[in-house]
């Protein structure tokens, strides 16, 4: 059973034993009486449980960031956007915070949304005992984010959600929707539970888009595994970010589909030429045992009189030790909104990454970013930048390559170079990406051999 969904009016429909509501938007999670107590109550738990994780770390006790986030929760539904939907929309149970490191899981979203299929950013990462059950928020032009409180507080990286649990929050979800969705994302293997929960009650498509090779993370528990593993059996389609990543999903799903990553090209100003003065080398990310620090350390001494600037968290003791080189800045976490900014103050972008399990199944998003600024990449050679040659990204394979290599990146760099590399990714992009999903999920819904329900 399909639903009607009426852009720009009202109409119902049953769906599954339910009736909805539909109209623009097509989801409304309003808060209810208490809500707005728990948020403060838990914005203060969160201030305080990061305060003393600060104070064991020898690190001042507020963060300003914090502050302003404890003091000025948002509860509110976001306003209507200017696209009117084009059906029911998308449940996205996402692998990060919408206000995390702006990356696949948010860029794909708000691609999805522009495209008129409006999202419902579920999250469940909040750690504070003290918070609604769910929590709507929001901003113009952006998928509607959506905050799920799990009970007992499950680490959604190194976990699988409690069967018994899902019914609960599925129903949560349900109470929100308006009319029934086009189709559910899940970008983690936590959400497995809960996605075939609502697969059951909806009867719709669920779609498994794989990030990362989980497994290839330190401490990640077997557990995690062997629910990937059912989740793609059973996903009616899986997504992923890489070719290397799509063969690997090929030894368990029956529907497998590349969807690499890309550049919301836009928000990435083409620089022309270099910035004058001295050589400036940067990194964007995160900073975990994945980087290769010696290769690094071996570029920051073979150029004494260039600055490599790292930015990202730091989870690594080796990364960390690169700040005791007088060269090397490591700038901590960078938002979204000022990445661009800082692509263009380099001279060329850094990818450094061991050769690992993890590594060779990464389609780095930094490198479209970088391309689309027009800077020359230097990266290990791994499946993920295979494609690419130079000029547009010099590869080396020993830590003691880096330094060559970045000589010939900045020393080769020129207006045409760097205009090949602003078209080479002029139709990556995460518009082109969204349509790509979109086109699958219309020839899935429309085959009675792979649809749900």
């Amino acid at each position: 059973m399909r639903s009607s969904c009426a852009t720009g009016g009202v109409s119902w429909s049953r769906v599954r034993g339910y009736t909805c509501r539909v109209e623009n938007p097509p989801f409304d999670f309003p808060p209810r009486p208490g809500d707005g107590a728990l948020e403060l109550a838990g914005s203060v738990e969160r201030l305080v449980r990061g305060a003393f994780r600060r104070l064991r770390q020898g690190r001042r006790l507020f963060e300003q960031a914090e502050l302003s986030r404890a003091w000025c929760p948002r509860l509110s539904p976001p306003p209507s956007d200017s696209d009117e939907p084009a059906g029911g929309g998308l449940v996205y149970l996402a692998a990060v915070p919408w206000d995390y490191r702006f990356q696949r899981p948010q860029q794909l979203a708000r691609a999805l949304h522009r495209l008129g299929h409006p999202v419902l950013y579920v999250e469940a990462f909040e750690r504070q005992h003290l918070q609604p059950p769910v929590r709507q928020s929001g901003q113009p032009g952006a998928p509607w984010v959506v905050k799920l409180r799990v009970p007992d507080r499950p680490d959604p990286y190194r976990s699988s959600l409690d069967r018994a649990v899902a019914p609960a929050l599925a129903a949560q979800l349900v109470r929100g929707l308006r009319c029934r969705p086009d189709a559910m994302i899940l970008q983690l293997p936590f959400w497995w539970e809960l996605g075939r929960e609502l697969r059951d009650r909806l009867g719709v498509p669920l779609i498994y888009d794989r990030l990362d090779l989980h497994t290839g993370f330190p401490g990640i528990p077997e557990l995690v595994a062997r629910t990937e593993e059912r989740l793609m059996s059973e996903a009616d389609l899986v997504t992923a970010s890489s070719s290397h990543l799509a063969v690997s999903c090929r030894r368990h799903a029956r529907h497998v589909l590349a969807v690499p990553n890309a550049v919301a090209i836009e928000d990435f100003p083409f620089v022309p030429a270099p910035p004058p003065g001295g050589i400036v080398v940067g990194y964007v990310g995160a900073l975990g045992p994945w980087v290769d620090a010696p290769a690094v350390a071996a570029a920051a001494n073979a150029h004494p009189s260039w600055c490599f600037e790292l930015a990202g968290r730091v989870e690594s003791d080796e990364v960390a030790a690169l700040a005791r080189l007088p060269n090397v800045r490591l700038l901590g976490e960078m938002p979204y909104r000022e990445v661009p900014a800082f692509l263009g103050s380099l001279h060329a972008a850094l990818i450094p990454f061991r050769d690992l399990p993890l590594t060779r199944a990464v389609d780095p998003v930094k490198l479209y970013e970088a391309l689309a600024v027009g800077l020359p990449v230097v990266a290990t050679a791994l499946p993920g930048v295979a494609a690419w040659d130079e000029p547009l990204v010099y590869r080396y394979r020993m830590p003691g390559e880096l330094p060559r290599r970045l000589e010939m990146a900045v020393s080769g760099d020129n207006e045409a170079h760097r205009r090949r590399r602003r078209d080479a990714v002029a139709g990556q992009t995460w518009k082109e990406r969204a349509q790509l999903l979109l086109a699958e999920l219309a020839a899935l819904k429309a085959s009675p051999r792979d649809a749900a329900g």
